[in-house]
This record gives structure tokens, C-alpha cells and sequence, in this order.
């Protein structure tokens, strides 16, 4: 959960609203070096206020499906994949990440 606390804006109080996130997921080691894992992430949005007057359309939910898997390739480096998919309106799309985690 994220409280956002209300502030003044050029003598406007704005109130970002709260949020509450929620992510279920799964991970499979699928060999010594490499993994696969798929998770469900929600997010619930309450709804923002601009000088006391709440803004339609704020209070909103985000989901998005996301699929990845992450390779070790040598004793100190490896390589992560995230593939996420939007299933809600206010999602992003697609989202891809890639990560080169490297150990020194």
C-alpha cells in the first residue's frame, strides 16, 4: 500500500490519492543455470483531488500479466528477461525489461 500525502501547489492542494498493489507469482528452476517465472501484478488506484475536487477517471485499476526467465552465464554475470503484458486500459501495452546483473 502507498499513502500519498496531500501538497500544496502554488497555494492548490492536490491529493495524489492512495494506492494498494497486490502480485502473485511463481518461479520454476528449470535447470542449475536458468529459471522461469510468471506473475499477476494489480494495482488499485484511489481517486486524486485538485483543490477539494475530485478528478473523474483517477480511481482506476492497473494489471498487468508478466513472464521472464534469467540465465547465469558465467560465475558472475547473468542475464534476466521480463516480458509484461497489460490487461487493463491504463497499462502500459507492453513492457520489456532486460537486466545484466554482474557480481564483482
Amino acid at each position: 500500500m502507498t499513502h500519498s500525502l496531500p501538497e500544496q501547489k502554488e497555494g492548490v492542494q492536490v491529493d495524489l490519492g492512495n494506492s494498494l498493489s497486490l502480485r502473485l507469482g511463481s518461479v520454476l528452476a528449470s535447470g542449475p543455470d536458468t529459471s522461469l517465472r510468471a506473475a499477476l501484478s494489480m494495482t488499485l488506484f484511489e481517486q486524486t483531488t485538485f483543490a477539494d475536487k475530485a478528478l473523474p477517471g483517477t480511481d482506476d485499476a492497473s494489471g498487468m500479466l508478466e513472464m521472464g526467465g534469467s540465465v547465469v552465464l558465467t560465475g558472475s554475470t547473468a542475464v534476466d528477461v521480463l516480458l509484461g503484458i497489460g490487461l487493463t486500459s491504463n497499462a502500459p501495452d507492453v513492457r520489456l525489461t532486460i537486466a545484466l546483473p554482474i557480481r564483482f
